[in-house]
């Protein structure tokens, strides 16, 4: 394995107080600080998640222009060192850069840099100053005790298998019956995995897709949705929380729905009705985003955002444009992404209990994206000015004290 210490460094910050401006009937006028968290002596940079700490894990440009990963906590920012290739931090949110999160609670960084023009791809963590390449072909997902679950190339073929990393040591999870691929996608804090096990490509159609459930060294897949048939269906993972509820959805032809697996039941989200006519346009049914501890899911209906608890589907505002696009979602039910305004610009959001409010810009932005929340309700994302390739700034939100 490759070792290497990182540099240190600090950049200036500013706080700015920002009033949520009123994007729709139901938004909300409350106020929120808004805190420039600089750059690494570029001019652009990003932050991407935030964990219950409040450490901060972000994307910027250096002097130079390079790509650095940065982590900010209290004020200070250490820079973790060059983001190389065209690749992702393994997790969440998809950017012009690519797949942006990968943060636990104990301050490691998992992330996967793709090396187009050599070839090859390395996934790396970074925890406490040293950042470690690892014997994965990939990195989805981490949990809060250092586990990473994603995916190797098998010893005997180049097929690829679903693999989990710990303490040094990796762990093959093999396929389903029948089947020549997998890869995990998401893991508890149990070391429960959520992956998916298939054909290895298009061409063989005697074995769709199929969600699977690994734990204590035993794959099992998840069943298919009634009413579809099984040898037309591919069946997509996407999160996992600690009470083992799983989220995906299934596809068959002109056929798409969120399904929630629980104790070996399934549950149709779309149950819960009013979603757009579904009728041979695969982008207006809703798709599962996000899940949260307490079972709620957020997902996304064509330049809609909708939030399902127990059965019942809400659908949230905009800020009085068109579009909603959710990006995240906390334990308390705080839903936060980016939405049109009425001038047309895209502003941050954040949604609870049916009210959107506006958070804002830096003064003379534009566009703001807020990327991920923690359950404290400190909320992250950018901030751009106008005009094409304007200066962006990482940003944290948080909510005046009284």
């Amino acid at each position: 394995m490759r070792r290497m210490m990182l540099v240190v460094g600090s950049v200036v910050v500013a706080v700015v107080l920002v009033s949520a401006a009123s994007g729709s009937a139901g938004s909300g006028q409350t106020r929120w600080v808004i805190r420039d968290l600089g750059t690494l002596g570029g001019k652009y940079s990003q932050a991407v998640s935030i964990n219950e700490r409040g450490q901060v894990l972000g994307l910027s440009r250096i002097a130079t222009g390079a790509r650095h990963l940065f982590l900010w906590a209290d004020g200070r920012t250490t820079d973790l060192g060059p983001y190389g290739g065209d690749g992702w931090l393994a997790g969440g949110y998809y950017g012009g850069d690519g797949w942006l999160a990968g943060l636990n609670d104990r301050g490691d960084v998992l992330f996967t840099e793709v090396f187009v023009r050599e070839g090859r791809r390395e996934t790396s963590i970074w925890r406490r100053g040293v950042r470690t390449s690892l014997d994965l072909f990939s990195g989805s997902a981490m949990n809060d005790h250092g586990q990473i679950v994603g995916s190797i190339r098998a010893a005997a073929s180049s097929e690829s298998h679903a693999a989990v990393w710990e303490n040094g040591r990796v762990y093959d999870l093999g396929v389903l019956p029948g089947h020549r691929e997998s890869g995990g996608a998401a893991i508890n804090s149990d070391g429960a995995v959520l992956g998916v096990s298939g054909r290895r490509n298009e061409i063989e159609t005697r074995h769709p897709s199929r969600v699977f459930l690994w734990q204590k060294g035993k794959m099992r897949g998840l069943p298919v949705l009634r009413g579809f048939a099984p040898a037309e269906t591919d069946c997509v993972p996407v999160a996992i929380n600690d009470r083992r509820q799983a989220l995906g959805y299934c596809t068959s032809p002109f056929r798409l729905r969120g399904v929630l697996w629980e104790d070996g039941r399934m549950r149709d989200l779309t149950d819960a009705g009013g979603f757009p006519d579904p009728l041979n346009l695969w982008d207006s049914i809703g798709i599962p985003l996000f899940l949260n501890e307490r079972g709620q899911i957020v997902g996304q209906a064509n330049d809609t955002a909708w939030f399902w608890q127990n059965g019942t589907l809400t659908f949230l505002d905009t800020l009085g444009g068109r579009g909603v696009y959710p990006t995240g979602v906390n334990d308390k039910g705080q839903v936060v992404g980016e939405s049109r305004t009425k001038t047309r610009a895209l502003h941050a959001f954040v949604w609870e209990n049916g009210t959107m409010t506006d958070l804002g810009t830096l003064p003379g932005g534009r566009y703001s994206h807020a990327l991920a929340i923690n359950n404290h309700g400190q909320i992250v994302g950018y901030s751009v000015e106008s005009g094409y390739n304007a200066p962006a700034h990482a940003v944290l939100w948080t909510l005046r004290s009284g």
